[in-house]
């Protein structure tokens, strides 16, 4: 199954400055990531995220596209890690790394597909066959306190079983 065409969608929230919210690195009031879909000779599509800066998901994707379009994706592991090695000594690893993961999760989809199966299957299996649902919240803001408490009510009214809190 040959990758015929792929493609980015990048995708940005922004939030006003008072609403700016982050950890304890940054603040900042806005996320951006990137949905990357690829489509094979077989006409099965995929998706996946690059969770990234669009601007180098975007700039990695000029390596990657050469690399991997006309090619079996079957071969995607062995083909990422001769562009990696090839690469090392370039300081590309982390951004290219992270546009790369969207790629693959979209490879992996598209195989999926193909052979009736989840794309867990394909990276070790199913681990769980649930997952608990849990509030991530407690961002840092401008104003600490006040958000944090106004935060953790409203958590509790959605009767989650967890919470994960920023620091």
């Amino acid at each position: 199954m040959k990758l015929t065409e792929i493609e980015l969608f990048p995708i940005e929230h922004v939030v006003a400055p008072e609403k700016a919210y982050g950890a304890s690195r940054a603040i900042m009031a806005r996320r951006q990531t990137v949905l990357v879909r690829i489509r094979t000779d077989e006409g099965i599509e995929g998706w996946g995220e690059a969770l990234s800066a669009p601007v180098l998901v975007r700039a990695n994707f000029e390596l990657l596209k050469p690399q991997f379009l006309g090619t079996d994706i079957h071969d995607r592991d062995v083909i990422f890690t001769r562009m990696l090695n090839r690469s090392y000594h370039l300081g590309l690893q982390n951004p290219l790394i992270a546009s790369y993961s969207g790629l693959n999760v979209a490879m992996l989809d598209a195989l999926g597909k193909k052979y009736g199966v989840p794309a867990c299957r394909l990276i070790g299996g199913l681990s769980k066959p649930r997952l608990m649902a849990y509030a991530s919240d407690g961002y840092v803001t401008r104003n600490p306190q006040p958000d944090l408490e106004a935060s953790l009510v409203f958590i509790r009214t959605l009767n989650l079983p967890a919470v994960k809190i920023r620091s």
